[in-house]
């Protein structure tokens, strides 16, 4: 029975990961920057509640498990959106809290892919590390997990997620609890973001730039430009133009210049720009 559920469990995950592919292909994003207002260099500190079970071949039943742990992620400053950390905690069943102890410590590497939907953060995860026993029956032992999962911020440094895995804690032990392992499938907990850039997530209108402003005309001096969300290489592509495109100049203020050509408004390099 065992067995089957633990089958049964990674079945889910994988269905997961597939839509997650799958849905992706619907939808316009871009792997080179994290989602707004996670930025390049940001760090990700995220205490999270975890509930799930494990089994009891001694007593034919399973025991509800529960655990708290915190991971912290480093948001790397690549053109990938990929985020590595450590995720620390405990994790115990609710019938024997003083005899099942575990401290997990896991290696944790994420992917954020920017659906550019501004505090919107979709990620999936992987984590493979050991589990440290806190007690007289535990012993510890090899761990792993993973998952899929979403994020909101609520404003620049602050949000909430959850996520559904498959997180296995090694047990080890005597006598019974040699079989033993804890599994974790939900997540919920909350995200506190410090430092690094942050993706504005959106175009600036003009009345809120800086002062230095003229408008002009200028044409695209390259194959191609990526228009983007904010003024830096860290923030979304909203769009792209072609070599000649002209373009109208909202804000010169500094290397990234606001434009705007037909529809399509946002910030690009202004060193790949020429006066028509």
């Amino acid at each position: 029975m065992t067995v089957k559920k633990e089958v049964f469990m990674k079945k889910i995950v994988l269905v997961l990961l597939i839509l997650v592919v799958i849905g992706g292909t619907a939808f316009s994003f871009d792997i080179s920057t994290f989602p707004s207002p996670i930025g390049k260099n940001s760090i990700l500190i995220s205490p999270m509640f975890n509930m799930g079970f494990t089994p009891s071949y001694w007593y034919f039943d399973s025991w509800f498990v529960l655990g708290l742990t915190v991971p912290v992620d480093y948001c790397l400053p690549i053109p990938f959106a990929l985020a590595v950390g450590l995720e620390f905690g405990f994790a115990s069943t609710a019938k024997e809290f003083s005899d099942g102890v575990l401290l997990p410590v896991l290696v944790r590497v994420s992917w954020h892919p920017n659906f550019e939907v501004r505090g919107l953060d979709p990620y999936v995860i992987t984590k493979i590390g050991f589990s440290i026993g806190a007690s007289k029956y535990m012993k510890g032992g090899f761990s792993y997990g993973g998952g899929v999962g979403c994020r909101y911020f609520f404003n620049d440094f602050i949000g909430i997620f959850g996520d559904l895995g498959y997180d296995r804690y090694g047990v080890g032990g005597d006598y019974w609890y040699d079989a033993w392992y804890y599994y974790t499938f939900f997540h919920l907990g909350a995200t506190f973001k410090v430092g690094g850039s942050s993706n504005s997530g959106g175009s600036r209108s003009s009345s809120s730039s800086s002062s230095s402003r003229s408008s002009g005309r200028y044409v695209v001096n390259t194959d191609t430009i990526n228009v983007r969300s904010g003024p830096s290489a860290d923030n979304s592509i909203v769009g792209t133009l072609p070599r000649g495109t002209r373009v109208e100049v909202l804000n010169n203020s500094g290397t990234w210049w606001e434009i705007r050509s037909g529809g399509l408004r946002g910030y690009v390099n202004s060193t790949l720009l020429k006066e028509d």
